[in-house]
């Protein structure tokens, strides 16, 4: 479970090469997409921030 705070990185997306090294702090607890999903806010990815799958991150 990811919560607000939390610094991770990206893995096994295709954004990972891009932003491979650096870390990401999460804006806001996990929360439910789907059944089978959840997401995050991740703080540097836009200046509110922006929603990213959890299943590709990873906690630092």
């Amino acid at each position: 479970m990811f919560k607000q705070g939390d610094q991770v990185i990206i893995h096994t997306h295709r954004y990972a090469t891009l932003y491979k090294g650096k870390i990401f702090t999460c804006l806001a607890n996990e929360k439910k997409w789907d059944e089978e999903e959840s997401y995050t806010i991740l703080k540097e990815l836009g200046q509110d921030g922006k929603s990213f799958f959890t299943r590709y991150l990873t906690k630092v």
